[in-house]
């Protein structure tokens, strides 16, 4: 069943404060994926839903969109984290392949390719709570990174927070040679209808 129409407050400042304060010492209402294949899709997505940050009315995050750190179903059972949650290809498709159709849309793909190809993207349209996907060369296909924009360099690059490697205003490119970047902008607010 289709929720009924709402709006989805998304707060992109909060998500960076949030991230300015969690970059390095790990919020431990979550778990960390730290030693488990990475936690940087996990930190994007508190980034993202965390009521101290990004998330202010509480719609998104439920069984519902398939996007969530947990919930009970209706028997009372714990759900673990959903794929979209912890990893980077399943959040950077679920952020622009409106999983639900018209009736969804929590942001879309901006640009993606090499640094050269996507530098200028970044400048002209990334702010602040925007995400950053990485695909590192000689790893399987898609998204393995995720990063979330908190600052601006003086020309309008983009510095962002990550995890694992922990990161704080960090140039958006990570410093890495041979990624293939992927740029997402998010909507504000999200509208279900």
């Amino acid at each position: 069943m289709t929720p009924a129409y709402a709006t989805e407050g998304y707060s992109p400042s909060g998500a960076a404060q949030y991230a300015d304060q969690f970059w390095h010492s790990y919020n431990t209402a979550y778990r960390s994926y730290a030693n488990s294949g990475g936690d940087g899709t996990n930190f994007v997505s508190q980034a993202l839903d965390d009521t101290r940050s990004g998330h202010t009315s509480g719609f998104l995050n439920n069984d519902y969109w398939n996007w969530y750190y947990y919930y009970y179903d209706s028997s009372g059972y714990h759900i673990s984290p959903s794929l979209d949650w912890i990893n980077a290809n399943a959040l950077h498709t679920y952020v622009g392949a409106n999983p639900h159709g018209s009736a969804y849309n929590i942001g879309w793909h901006g640009a993606s390719g090499s640094y050269s190809a996507v530098k200028s993207y970044d400048i002209s349209s990334m702010i602040i709570g925007d995400l950053h996907f990485y695909h590192w060369s000689g790893d399987t296909a898609g998204a393995n990174h995720a990063a979330i924009a908190v600052a601006y360099l003086s020309d309008g690059e983009t510095l962002v927070d990550a995890h694992t490697t922990d990161h704080y205003h960090t140039r958006w490119d990570l410093g890495a040679s041979g990624a293939t970047y992927y740029l997402d902008r998010m909507h504000n607010p999200i509208n279900f209808y």
